[in-house]
């Protein structure tokens, strides 16, 4: 009998050991899962993040022909393809912004680059 109660004893054990184990890949996996969405909801750049914050009034418009030369080279090497599209949608998804841009006669599409500057305002540049 005592041999009977140790085996169930045993196998209850491991039962619980494997329901344990198997919780926490499950609890690991939804950890990894939630992660992701966090790293990739938060994955934009801090000039995505004030441009879609900005109430307009903080933004400056700058057309790159009244730059000089090296700088508007700069803006055009330092903005990836990626980028310029992930500024462009951040600017789209704001209102403010949109009517402020539309106030200039300035269409997304004409966006070439942004910076945010020291001060916290952004600069937007266009072609």
């Amino acid at each position: 009998m005592r041999n009977s109660l140790t085996a169930i004893g045993a196998m209850t054990f491991a039962a619980l050991i494997t329901t344990i184990g198997s919780a926490e890949v499950a609890n690991a996996k939804m950890t990894k899962h939630s992660d992701a969405a966090t790293s990739t909801m938060s994955a934009a750049s801090p000039v995505e993040a004030a441009i879609r914050a900005s109430n307009g009034a903080d933004v400056a418009v700058i057309d790159e022909a009244s730059l000089p030369r090296q700088d508007a080279a700069f803006i055009q090497e330092t903005t990836s393809g990626g980028q310029l599209k992930a500024i462009q949608a951040s600017i789209s998804a704001n209102p403010a912004l949109v009517k402020k841009l539309s106030a200039q006669n300035v269409d997304v599409k004409e966006i070439t680059g942004a910076v945010k500057a020291a001060d916290g305002s952004i600069v937007l540049y266009t072609m």
